[in-house]
């Protein structure tokens, strides 16, 4: 009886370690976003853009080589890291055509 309630606990505190674990990352993704939306809230209306609002939005742009495509289309990704959310997928247009 011992070793199936030590069983147990020892069962019960890996569980609360991964709720743990997963609650840190959920506050973390939440202040993210909300550090995210202060600066979009900030730049409502931008009539310009300028290096201190690129440096205020974007944390990194990834520039891949250009290939050709089936077509013999030439197409080139890009790949933008926003600071505290990180990337974002939009579909290019052929996509959002067959979707």
């Amino acid at each position: 009886m011992v070793a199936s309630y030590e069983a147990e606990q020892e069962a019960l505190n890996l569980r609360i370690a991964e709720l743990q674990e997963t609650l840190r990352a959920e506050q973390q993704a939440a202040w993210q976003i909300s550090s995210f939306l202060q600066q979009v809230k900030k730049h409502t209306e931008i009539t310009e853009l300028n290096t201190t609002i690129l440096h205020e939005f974007i944390s990194k742009i990834k520039v891949y080589s250009a290939i050709k495509d089936a077509s013999g289309k030439r197409v080139q990704h890009i790949k933008i890291e926003y600071n505290f959310i990180g990337d974002i997928y939009i579909p290019d247009e052929e996509q959002k055509e067959t979707a």
